[in-house]
């Protein structure tokens, strides 16, 4: 599957005031049914996020970015940031992993594994529904599955999340 980089930057502009709209998604040739699909779902995607951006607070920087975790299946992490004068104010990562047929699929745990990042994330103070287990993670190049969380936010968002895998 071959991926290209789709950069859509938006300047919006009211006399002085300046709302920036930065957001960069993969597209797939969509020579197959499931890369049509695939392409549709990221397309939903970004038109949501620059729909969800234009109701922001003025002079923002909003970006969504991503990174490729896997190529077959494809598996993905994005990034959603929202920035001001003093800074990171919003960071929340979200990602979605495709099946063969083009349809993104939910993860599905048995108890054992599910109790255990459960736990894990419970000695770090991060509480996590199942709900969350099903939907934040990502498969890895080396088949590897990763279930992460971000910390939850105080007066200031940061970058980063916690991650368990098995």
């Amino acid at each position: 599957m071959k991926i290209t980089d789709i950069a859509d930057n938006t300047i919006d502009k009211d006399g002085e005031i300046k709302r920036r709209v930065l957001i960069n998604y993969p597209q797939t040739d969509g020579e197959t049914k499931a890369e049509i699909r695939i392409n549709s779902f990221i397309q939903k995607i970004a038109d949501e996020y620059k729909k969800d951006a234009s109701g922001t607070s003025l002079y923002t920087y909003n970006r969504l970015r991503y990174r490729i975790c896997r190529l077959e299946p494809l598996s993905l992490f994005f990034e959603d940031e929202r920035m001001g004068a003093e800074g990171l104010f919003s960071y929340r990562p979200f990602s979605v992993t495709f099946s063969a047929d083009g349809y993104a699929i939910p993860l599905s745990l048995d108890k054992t594994k599910r109790r255990g990042a459960k736990k894990f994330f419970a000695e770090l103070g991060l509480h996590i529904r199942y709900r969350d287990l099903r939907y934040s993670y990502y498969v890895t190049e080396s088949n590897q599955t990763v279930i992460y969380a971000a910390p939850p936010p105080s007066r200031r968002a940061k970058r980063g999340v916690v991650e368990y895998r098995f």
